[in-house]
């Protein structure tokens, strides 16, 4: 598709990466319904067990179609 894009997003800073945005998975920066679709990997294993459903809310929050872990 002609207007794809992708974001990655972690807690530590990923030199050289493009289109990179370091910040926590509990406080996204993008406002609510921002992606079509979101994925995210290897995550919620490195995660608190009391931070885990906070985190996939806020992934859910910025997804409008889908989510895959």
């Amino acid at each position: 598709m002609p207007d794809a894009f992708s974001v990655v997003v972690d807690l530590q800073s990923a030199n050289g990466l493009g289109d990179y945005v370091q910040a926590s998975t509990l406080v996204l920066p993008f406002a609510d319904d921002s992606f079509d679709f979101v994925c995210s990997c290897d995550m919620l294993e490195h995660l608190p067990d009391s931070a885990r459903v906070p985190a996939l809310r806020e992934l859910l929050r910025v997804t409008r179609d889908g989510l895959y872990l």
